[in-house]
């Protein structure tokens, strides 16, 4: 399971006070905050967190992400927002490419590609967008 809550801990030491409220032992974060964090991996696997106020939407966006990830849908958050421009650089200088490939694909970015998304974040860019 990847939904925690914050406000409680999950292997409480023999004695420890529980909170009147929850019935439960108390963290450093009872009552901060969002309660309910859902814990994942980002593709480079580094661990990523988000906290919701209730653990019904921390269930749903687990899930959701979960179902995102095996479908191979999924799109971290921060790389949603790196520029349309930002991507297509990094992207050429990875791939290897003809000469003539190169100077067709740069042509592309610049006359046709890069005036209607080159600022945009990757993640506002839709496929009913580009399919016009």
């Amino acid at each position: 399971m990847t939904v925690y809550d914050r406000w409680h801990k999950s292997h409480p030491k023999p004695g420890e006070k529980k909170c009147p409220e929850h019935k439960k032992v108390p963290t450093k974060n009872h009552g901060k905050g969002e309660r309910w964090q859902v814990r994942y991996r980002d593709e480079a696997g580094d661990q990523r967190a988000r906290n919701f106020d209730k653990k019904s939407d921390a269930e749903t966006f687990d899930a959701t992400h979960k179902a995102d990830k095996a479908r191979g849908d999924w799109i971290d958050p921060k790389l949603g927002q790196t520029r349309f421009d930002d991507y297509a650089a990094a992207w050429m200088a990875a791939r290897l490419h003809k000469p003539g490939t190169i100077e067709a694909y740069k042509n592309a970015l610049k006359n046709h590609i890069s005036p209607t998304f080159g600022a945009l974040g990757l993640v506002a860019i839709r496929p009913t967008a580009v399919q016009h």
